[in-house]
C-alpha cells in the first residue's frame, strides 16, 4: 500500500510505499519493487490510485473536472499510463518483461492548480503489486 502523498500541481510525484501486505521474494526496497536475481521474465504489475483535494493529508473533497495522470515506471521510465478524474479510482495493470534489478514504481501528475493527495488512511486505497509469471 501507498502512504498518503501530496501531489503538487504540474509535478510528476513518486508515490510513497508504506506497509507491505505480502512480500514472499522481499522485492520491496524503499519506494520501489525490485526484481530479484533469478526472477527475470514476465511480471504482472498492478497499481491502484485514489486522489482527492484537501488542505491537509486527510480525506477531503473531490472536485469535478480535475484529471490526474497515473504512471507505472520501470527504472524511472514510464511504461504504462492512465488518466482519471480526481476523487475516483484509477487502475493500471500490465504484463511486463523485466530483468533482475529492474525497479518498479508508481507516480502521479496533475495540473489542477491545487494540491491533491493520495489516500491511505488505514486502508489500501493506493497500492502497487507485482507477481512473477515465469521466465
Amino acid at each position: 500500500p501507498s502512504d498518503s502523498t501530496s501531489i503538487a500541481t504540474d509535478t510528476i510525484t513518486a508515490l510513497t510505499l508504506a506497509a507491505t501486505s505480502f512480500d514472499d521474494d522481499t522485492i520491496k526496497s524503499g519506494n520501489t519493487l525490485v526484481v530479484p536475481t533469478g526472477k527475470g521474465g514476465k511480471w504482472m504489475v498492478s497499481a491502484l490510485f485514489f486522489a482527492f483535494y484537501s488542505t491537509s493529508a486527510s480525506r477531503g473533497g473531490s472536485p469535478t473536472g480535475i484529471a490526474s495522470n497515473c504512471y507505472i515506471r520501470v527504472n524511472g521510465t514510464v511504461v504504462r499510463t492512465t488518466t482519471f478524474a480526481s476523487g475516483f479510482y484509477g487502475e493500471l495493470t500490465a504484463i511486463l518483461d523485466l530483468a533482475a534489478g529492474d525497479a518498479i514504481s508508481i507516480a502521479q501528475l496533475q495540473s489542477s492548480g491545487m494540491t491533491l493527495h493520495t489516500w491511505a488512511q488505514g486502508v489500501d486505497q493506493c497500492n502497487l503489486s507485482a507477481a512473477f509469471l515465469g521466465a
